[in-house]
């Protein structure tokens, strides 16, 4: 009886584990360069894209997504210091390792010539930067919370640049505009919400 106990208990963990996993891992593209994601070539795969918790930020750093392989250690790797971006039921990841720093930020918006994201402290970023717009972005993030201090950063596909999104950047965007100078004369222009609003604006009158 005992015996048959610790079968069913066995077989039950084993069932949980496996359903859990399958709902986790789930189809993804994976884009290994930038031309890969212009061209539309990706890499079809099976993935977990996991949200990273506040204690593992504080403790080691990086940006909010974790996105791995649940048995292929060599695509790990890859997805961790080669692969450029990953797509997700439509939600676009920018692996943040070429900025200098570690894990996936999260697309927030995108077209055919830019990938706007959000990310961690980057080599992008000057020491005014790190100190002033991180603040200004998420409540005055400061200390021991500046790991969790988040940035918009934008992929020019065209030229297959990253920059810092602040308003004279965004000037190559909007042009010298009514819309611009609205942008630029905002209390916090580094706000997510605010970029996206004037964005959807700008193309939205396209």
């Amino acid at each position: 009886m005992t015996n048959l106990c610790h079968y069913i208990a066995t077989s039950l963990f084993i069932f949980v584990w496996c359903t859990g996993n399958a709902v986790a891992q789930q189809e993804a593209y994976i884009y290994p360069k930038t031309a890969d994601y212009r061209a539309n070539k990706p890499i079809k795969s099976q993935l977990v894209v996991e949200r990273r918790t506040k204690g593992s930020i504080l403790m080691s750093g990086g940006s909010d997504y974790k996105i791995f392989h649940l048995m292929d250690e060599q695509l790990n790797k890859k997805l961790k210091k080669e692969y450029f971006l990953v797509m997700q039921n439509d939600y676009l990841f920018v692996n943040c390792i070429f900025m200098g720093n570690k894990w996936y930020g999260l697309s927030f918006y995108r077209n055919d010539d830019y990938i706007f994201f959000v990310g961690g402290s980057s080599s992008l970023l000057n020491s005014n930067e790190r100190m002033g717009s991180s603040g200004l972005l998420f409540s005055g993030l400061a200390g021991a919370d500046a790991a969790m201090a988040r940035y918009n950063y934008v992929i020019d596909l065209r030229n297959k640049s990253t920059h810092f999104v602040e308003p004279e950047y965004m000037k190559s965007i909007f042009g010298e505009t009514e819309l611009y100078e609205r942008y630029k004369k905002e209390k916090n222009p580094y706000l997510t919400e605010v970029v996206l609003q004037y964005l959807n604006e700008h193309y939205n009158r396209k």
